[in-house]
């Protein structure tokens, strides 16, 4: 954009000049727009004079007949998938935008566009059971219309991530139940060294199966012992609660992690074991002595206990400087209140 003088202004100047003063972040709002597909198409007169057609070929459409292009199917992919927004706002959306096209017929795109990327998502898979590091977690589902089950009874989506930097896969695998078999066969096919996960039991058996190296996720047990703090009155400044003194443990291993994240992995590995190990050895003391002197119907010897139970798991971390201590290591690391 330019800022220019007036005629009265530049008036007798020896010359004039544009310096540049500011930049903005700009953004082009979407629209809807209509694209018309021309296809060419010859006429041929062979020797009996009978006459032939030729069409240029067309690009395969991803769903075949459909109105919507590649950029819509797209924009409405992330839209749902990477940005969260349901169908019913998308229609909402587009109406703005100048196109009216019903939840309905988003919903059909997404199923038909589900069915021409399997083989990429079944390769992506393949890829991601060669990566010598992968996390999973399960987190419940409400589907309203499962045949054969209540709309308020719990499905559950599986995720499996992991990858080498910069090619990170991330799967989402649908299951009706959150039984061991589900993770059985998730990983039937893995041929990597180490899995992490959250303390569920269903994770055992196949990483011993394998051989695989099983680590523990210091997030999930941070988690439950955030539980046990909200349930409690504000700390005045008196003596801080258990919860509270096992939170500032983990965050104080949480710190570690993040002024190593620029570390290789032999550096990171060589630290946990000078730094980390300490504090875990002076942590498990703490806890072991603090167990029995807090009420076993409290969320606080909720947290303790799970932390104890999955503590073979939850120190594996340090002996291998390639894996995190949490699989939501991306917040961990950005998050300072962590």
């Amino acid at each position: 954009m330019e800022i220019s003088l007036s005629d009265e202004e530049r008036k007798c100047a020896l010359k004039t000049f544009f310096v540049k003063v500011k930049e903005e972040l700009d953004i082009i709002p979407a629209q809807v727009q209509v694209i018309e597909n021309m296809q060419e198409k010859a006429v041929f007169l062979d020797e009996c004079g009978e006459r032939s057609l030729m069409a240029a070929e067309r690009v395969p459409h991803p769903i075949g007949r459909s109105v919507a292009s590649t950029n819509l199917l797209a924009w409405v992919g992330t839209a749902k998938y990477a940005d969260a927004l349901p169908l019913y706002r998308l229609e909402k959306i587009l109406v703005r935008y100048g196109g009216e096209i019903t939840r309905t017929t988003l919903a059909n795109w997404i199923i038909r566009l589900s069915v021409t990327l399997d083989p990429l998502l079944k390769r992506l898979f393949e890829q991601l059971m060669k990566a010598d590091y992968i996390q999973g977690d399960e987190t419940r589902l409400q589907v309203l219309n499962e045949p054969g089950m209540a709309a308020t009874g719990d499905k559950w989506i599986w995720v499996l991530r992991g990858g080498p930097p910069g090619k990170t896969v991330v799967s989402f695998n649908y299951d009706k139940t959150r039984a061991g078999k589900v993770v059985e066969r998730l990983l039937e096919s893995y041929e990597g060294r180490f899995f992490q996960s959250d303390g569920y039991s269903a994770y055992h058996k196949p990483c011993a199966a394998k051989n695989v190296a099983h680590l523990g996720c210091w997030d999930h047990a941070r988690r439950k012992v955030a539980e046990a703090i909200k349930t409690q009155p504000k700390p005045g400044k008196g003596k801080p609660s258990v919860a509270m003194v096992m939170l500032s443990h983990i965050n104080a291993l949480y710190r570690l992690e993040r002024e190593w994240a620029e570390l290789d992995d032999d550096e990171r590995k060589e630290r946990r074991q000078q730094k980390a190990i300490p504090k875990l050895k002076k942590f498990k003391i703490w806890l072991e002595r603090k167990q029995p002197t807090v009420p076993k119907d409290t969320l606080t010897r909720t947290a303790i206990n799970y932390t104890l139970n999955q503590w073979e798991h939850l120190v594996r971390y340090c002996e291998h400087g390639q894996c995190t201590s949490a699989t939501c290591w991306r917040r961990m690391l950005s998050d300072p209140l962590w």
